[in-house]
């Protein structure tokens, strides 16, 4: 097996200089640039590289890249949310395939921040060793307002979490018809699921049939582009109605056959 290869971490000036433009140019201002939010997001940044060192957690590893692609592009959807009056004080959020912590902890760095409304982030994956990452960054940063469950979405469903939560988030996880089945169970009625995509337009029309069917509203899409050029859908769901029993099925049966 070919060795990863990891970049160097930079120091923390290099970084929020690359972070403050990034950042500026995708129209992130007031608290998002405060050196104290920077500085945890730092520490994000860093203890990221110090994991894929033990394991695998992502490929993007250069400092800019990172900035970019996992923090900016994890900010951009919440400061969206929250200009919506879709975000608010108390809420409590659950990450669905948080993977290795995108968009939970800069989510919840900003939250403790000051940058976004006071709220509560769960992240869910079935790696441990991905939850393990987030709770230990979590722990070293300060971050009293992240926990997190190692376990399968759609078992995990069906016990004490379901429909427990204001806000759903997936970034990048599966297509939106399978996708739209896992959050689901999640929302409480009142809440939204918000799906972070690259592309969207397809999947949705593929999924308008199953979000009816798990309780969900029309979907309403935004798109916004990253300094780099690559264009993003936010896609958010309102919950009206219970999740019927049925659903979340078995995950070979949702990916088999999708609502």
């Amino acid at each position: 097996m070919a060795e990863r290869k990891i970049a160097p971490t930079v120091d923390e000036a290099v970084f929020a200089e690359t972070y403050k433009r990034i950042a500026g140019e995708a129209g992130l201002c007031g608290d998002f640039l405060e050196s104290s939010l920077i500085h945890t997001l730092y520490g994000i940044y860093a203890c990221l590289l110090e994991a894929s060192h033990k394991f695998n957690l992502t490929a993007i590893t250069e400092h800019t890249a990172v900035a970019e692609r996992h923090i900016v592009d994890s900010l951009i959807p919440f400061s969206m949310l929250s200009q919506m009056g879709l975000l608010h004080d108390g809420d409590a959020l659950c990450d669905i395939g948080a993977g290795a912590g995108f968009p939970s902890l800069p989510a919840a760095a900003a939250s403790n921040d000051g940058a976004l409304p006071d709220f509560t982030v769960h992240s869910v994956d079935s790696t441990a060793k991905k939850i393990g990452h987030i709770k230990d960054t979590a722990e070293k940063l300060g971050l009293t307002n992240v926990t997190g469950t190692a376990g399968r979405a759609e078992e995990l469903a069906r016990g004490d979490m379901r429909e427990s939560f204001n806000i759903v988030t997936a970034r990048a996880v599966s297509a939106m018809p399978v996708l739209i089945e896992l959050a689901a169970p999640f929302v409480k009625v009142g809440g939204i699921f918000a799906a972070m995509k690259a592309h969207s337009d397809e999947e949705v029309t593929a999924a308008a049939n199953g979000a009816e069917i798990l309780g969900f509203t029309a979907a309403e899409t935004y798109e916004y582009t990253l300094p780099s050029g690559d264009v993003r859908s936010l896609v958010i769901y309102r919950k009206t109605a219970k999740t019927p029993d049925a659903y979340p099925r078995q995950y070979s049966k949702i990916t088999s056959k999708p609502l």
